[in-house]
């Protein structure tokens, strides 16, 4: 990994939490949606819901079928294209 990879994940792993911190209740034992699965942020709000949060489904958007299936490999459970109309 590079550098300037391995850099952006606390990043995106402090994004999530910003967010999420505040809802641990309406999130433990719920379904998530989460768009943009396969980047940095999905990935990581796909672990954090999953590991910290304890969310019961989570669902999630990707692009191209290589993305979703990078989702799914993370963790998603149900993955839609975000390209199909």
């Amino acid at each position: 990994i590079r550098a300037s990879d391995a850099a952006s994940i606390p990043v995106a792993f402090t994004t999530c939490m910003a967010t999420m911190m505040g809802r641990e209740k309406h999130l433990q034992d719920s379904s998530i949606l989460i768009h943009a699965a396969a980047g940095g942020v999905g990935v990581a709000a796909t672990q954090l819901s999953k590991k910290k949060f304890g969310a019961k489904s989570i669902f999630g958007s990707a692009g191209k079928s290589k993305k979703q299936e990078f989702a799914r490999m993370w963790g998603v459970h149900v993955v839609v294209g975000s390209r199909d109309t």
